[in-house]
């Protein structure tokens, strides 16, 4: 019996795979768990559809994600913080601060997609933004006192 995965299941297959498995698995696991679907020419359909629709999206996010790169490339980023009179800062600049700098700016970045360790010196420090799977940009960021 042909069966469309609808979970992953060890040893059978991944989720949205087509796969044929025995009569009797089908009926008496894999249907009542909800685990697969029969597998009719619609639904087999639908799931090329789905797939066909989720391939555009991620394309799509991806073309966003390298227009966003190329706008970022060779930006410098001011961020000014309160220094103490020895010029150390008082705590640092974390993803946050820079996420939140950033979309002052214009641009839409999670705090979750910058790779940085806190900053806690003044001066010029290199920040890459992971936009998209592939797709990096590399950000300048200038510590400066306030």
């Amino acid at each position: 019996m042909e069966v469309i995965l609808l979970q992953d299941v060890a040893g059978v297959g991944r989720r949205g795979e087509i796969k044929v498995v025995k009569d009797g698995y089908a009926r008496n696991y894999l249907l009542p768990r909800k685990l697969a679907e029969e597998a009719t020419p619609g639904r087999i359909q639908e799931l090329r559809q789905r797939e066909q629709a989720q391939e555009a999206r991620a394309r799509r996010r991806k073309a966003e994600a390298e227009a966003l790169a190329a706008r970022m490339k060779g930006m410098v980023l001011p961020i000014p913080v309160r220094v103490g009179e020895s010029g150390r800062l008082f705590g640092s600049v974390t993803s946050a601060d820079v996420a939140e700098a950033l979309g002052r700016m214009g641009f839409a970045v999670d705090r979750k997609q910058l790779r940085m360790e806190p900053l806690k010196t003044l001066g010029d420090h290199t920040v890459e933004a992971h936009l998209y799977e592939g797709v990096n940009a590399t950000i300048t960021v200038r510590v400066i006192p306030q």
